[in-house]
């Protein structure tokens, strides 16, 4: 059976915070774009194609597409891992006006009965993020089979 989770989280800053500096964060905090010395991302003009490329791993490369999508208003896309697990982790989307979806992927974080552990991934994604004077509006977490 298959089972599909996701956080999504509404965010507000009155500092006129760009898309690009939540993932700035979270690298910051404990995060990785770097994949089995691969990036995995949304290209610049992707055009809500959805057409991820995975190349192998230049941060600077990268940092400079997701720079430069944030400032075209584009949704930024990138698959993330967290760096202690380097197999936990999932494709994190940011849009323009602040909201993230990330999508859990792969092998996930589960309470004894299998139910996906949140608590886990909050704990990872909100510290970066409410350090840094950036207000949650709200915070929802689904699961689906």
């Amino acid at each position: 059976m298959s089972k599909e989770s996701s956080i999504s989280i509404k965010l507000y800053s009155e500092n006129n915070l760009k898309s690009y500096s939540i993932l700035d964060l979270l690298i910051n905090f404990g995060w990785s774009c770097c994949i089995d010395n691969s990036q995995i991302y949304l290209p610049l003009n992707d055009n809500d194609e959805w057409n991820w490329l995975k190349e192998p791993f230049n941060f600077d490369n990268l940092k400079k597409i997701i720079i430069s999508k944030s400032m075209a208003d584009e949704v930024l896309g990138v698959k993330i891992l967290w760096r202690e697990s380097n197999n936990i982790g999932g494709i994190l989307l940011i849009y323009p006006d602040l909201s993230v979806t990330f999508s859990l992927i792969g092998n996930r974080v589960e309470d004894q009965s299998g139910v996906t552990d949140f608590s886990w991934y909050i704990g990872k994604l909100i510290p970066a993020i409410i350090n840094n004077n950036i207000n949650i509006i709200e915070i929802s977490c689904s699961e689906y089979y």
